[in-house]
């Protein structure tokens, strides 16, 4: 079984190198998973690029609503924007029109600012 198990060690190393011929190979099937995992993100989309295309659909054709500022947090796959809205509903339709997307959106905070409402919303993959 040990035997069996080293040729078969010995086959992904080599099968790594004919893919990779110029990584240096320390764990080969975890290296492949990272590569393939890579690979998966890349088909998909990167996260920020994901979730501000989402985020801009929803935004995209609603008056007086813009987004001031995006911090993106690549290890949770979420960010946080804060939105200057006309008024209150106006940040509850993006934030709803966000979920619609696909996307989890949850009002952090909302201030009036003379005319217009400020909104920190976080911005997630749906669960």
């Amino acid at each position: 079984l040990s035997a069996q198990n080293q040729s078969l060690r010995t086959a992904v190393q080599e099968s790594y190198r004919k893919a990779f011929p110029q990584g240096q190979v320390v764990d080969a099937e975890k290296q492949l998973r990272r590569q393939l995992d890579g690979l998966r993100g890349t088909a998909q989309g990167s996260g920020f690029v994901s979730l501000v295309a989402q985020v801009g659909e929803a935004v995209a054709g609603m008056p007086n609503t813009s987004v001031a500022t995006i911090n993106y947090n690549d290890r949770a796959d979420e960010m946080r924007m804060n939105i200057v809205a006309a008024d209150f509903e106006g940040v509850e339709k993006l934030r709803s029109r966000i979920n619609e997307n696909g996307l989890e959106a949850v009002m952090e905070s909302s201030s009036a600012q003379g005319d217009a409402v400020r909104a920190r919303i976080r911005v997630g993959k749906g669960s």
